[in-house]
C-alpha cells in the first residue's frame, strides 16, 4: 500500500506533545522520516521546518526545505506543508483537512469499503501530474541514492 506521507504525534509520558515524525515515501518504494521537537504551547500553532534530504519528485532537487503548520490533532487535524528550494523560492503548497475517527477493526473496516482503490487513485493522480508537468517541459532531475540514516532528527525545527 502507498501512502506519501504519514503523520506521527509523539506524546510524553505526562501527556504534552513533544515531537513529531513525519514519514515520507516516493513512488520508488523509498522511504525517510523528519523527526521535529514541538515548541508549541499547548492549542497554539505548531511551526517546523526541515530542510529536505529525501527525493520525492523527478522535477524537484534534494536541495531546499519544508515549512509545516498545523495543530496538535483533536477532532480535526490541519496540515499545511511548504516546500522551498535553495534559494528560499516557493515550489510547492500542500494542505490536507482530516477529520477523527476511533481506531479500531469497525473504524478500518468501514474506511476499506468506502476507499477500497485509494492507492491506485493516489499513485495514479501522482503520475497524471507528473506527466503534465512533463508535458509542460518542466526537466527531471537525477535520483540520488537515498539518506545513510532513516530518519532525520533536527533539533532546531524553525
Amino acid at each position: 500500500m502507498f501512502n506519501p506521507l504519514s503523520i506521527y504525534f509523539c506524546y510524553r509520558r505526562s501527556g504534552g506533545l513533544q515531537a513529531i515524525l513525519y514519514y515520507v515515501s516516493n513512488t520508488f518504494g523509498e522511504w525517510h522520516g523528519y523527526l521535529l521537537p514541538v515548541d508549541a504551547e499547548d492549542g497554539a500553532p505548531i511551526l517546523q521546518r526541515a530542510d529536505k534530504r529525501f527525493y520525492v519528485s523527478p522535477f524537484n532537487s534534494v536541495d531546499g526545505h519544508y515549512r509545516f503548520r498545523l495543530k496538535a490533532p483533536d477532532e480535526r487535524l490541519t496540515v499545511m506543508i511548504k516546500q522551498f528550494d535553495a534559494a528560499d523560492e516557493e515550489l510547492m503548497l500542500a494542505t490536507h483537512t482530516a477529520k477523527g475517527h476511533a481506531f479500531n477493526q469497525r473504524g478500518l473496516a468501514m474506511a476499506l469499503a468506502k476507499h477500497p482503490l485509494m492507492t491506485f487513485k493516489v499513485i495514479g493522480g501522482i503520475h497524471w501530474e507528473a506527466l503534465k508537468l512533463w508535458l509542460r517541459g518542466l526537466k527531471i532531475t537525477d535520483r540520488p541514492s537515498p539518506p545513510q540514516d532513516s530518519v532525520t532528527w533536527q533539533t532546531d525545527a524553525r
